[in-house]
């Protein structure tokens, strides 16, 4: 009577994807694998006993092949972990540093969004990078370049004396304008400034400033003092406004200006 011999690494005989080879009073029979798409050790052991049972008795396989496919097995196991490890290590090294990622939208357009890794967390198998103040989130393989920020982990942006000025102050209006925080052009073109302000005051932590009212808008890419300047409008009369402006630079770091207030005129005054 002959017996079948039951090849486990043909990939006709079973599907590594979703199926491993087990054994069931010596027949060879197929059992789900629904939580673990790789094979691991005892999927192995259930593979060499099927074939140890389905063997031709006339030309059985040397036992030193066992060995040499123990071996084969665990060495390609130990290189998916590493490439799994460094995966993890990549993904974590772009915490902090500039990147570009690019995905297409459902109308076909790329989206593509260049900044400041602010974190990484793994999702559903895939790691997700979260860019820029936004937050926007990315996948891992939509990144399509990493660059080191301008002196990575050094405030670029230093406000320190710097006070923001106010002008054309009417019962309603007002007109704010700040200073460059710096002379290096190659770093103040990469500054982005936004103005706030309150009726309660002085706006003089970074958190006091971001609770405060944004006024819509920012400026960015500019070396040209003349253009930071941001109009206040829609103010109650007769009224005590602070306001300060915050920068943030190319590394994400921020810093604000002495807080600085005016008054409304009464309604009704002239400008």
């Amino acid at each position: 009577m002959s017996s079948t011999t039951v090849d486990p690494y043909n990939s006709n005989n079973y599907s590594t994807t979703n199926r491993v080879i087990g054994t069931n009073y010596g027949s060879a029979v197929f059992t789900d694998k629904k939580n673990n798409s790789n094979l691991d050790s005892n999927d192995f052991l259930n593979l060499m006993v099927a074939e140890l049972k389905n063997q031709d008795c006339m030309s059985p396989m040397d036992n030193t092949q066992y060995i040499t496919q123990m071996s084969q097995f665990s060495s390609m196991q130990a290189m998916e972990e590493f490439a799994e490890y460094s995966k993890n290590n990549y993904a974590m090294s772009l915490v902090g540093k500039e990147v570009t990622a690019t995905r297409n939208t459902v109308s076909g357009d790329a989206d593509t969004t260049t900044g400041v890794v602010k974190k990484v967390a793994l999702s559903n198998n895939d790691y997700v990078l979260y860019i820029g103040d936004n937050g926007k989130s990315y996948t891992l393989d939509q990144i399509t370049s990493v660059q080191t920020p301008q002196s990575s982990g050094t405030c670029l942006v230093n406000t320190s004396g710097l006070t923001p000025l106010y002008k054309n102050v009417t019962s309603t209006n007002a007109t704010v304008y700040w200073p460059k925080s710096t002379a290096d052009d190659s770093v103040q073109k990469g500054l982005t400034y936004k103005v706030y302000y309150s009726t309660s005051g002085p706006l003089d932590t970074v958190d006091k400033v971001k609770a405060a009212t944004w006024v819509p808008g920012s400026i960015t890419n500019t070396t040209d003092e003349s253009k930071l300047t941001m109009n206040l409008t829609g103010l109650n009369p007769n009224t005590t406004y602070y306001f300060n402006v915050l920068a943030t630079d190319a590394n994400g770091n921020q810093d604000i200006y002495k807080s600085q207030s005016f008054k409304t005129k009464a309604s009704g005054s002239s400008s």
